[in-house]
């Protein structure tokens, strides 16, 4: 299972939000994302679930 650790958001000037995590040795999310490499349906849930409980967290402190 894959874990990174979530560090916390920054804003910029404009109002962009910045998510801060770990560094992953074996690359990054957008690159793992977009290769070839097809990922077992438990890694597809979890990282939905994940995100999912990131955006509500974000939510509730009305950032996004």
């Amino acid at each position: 299972m894959l874990q990174v650790t979530f560090y916390g958001v920054c804003t910029s000037t404009a109002g962009d939000l910045q998510l801060v995590f770990e560094l992953c040795a074996k690359g990054s999310m957008r690159s793992l994302l977009q290769s070839s490499a097809e990922l077992a349906w438990d890694q597809r849930l979890q990282f939905a679930t994940d995100i999912a409980s990131a955006m509500k967290y974000l939510h509730g402190l009305d950032l996004v």
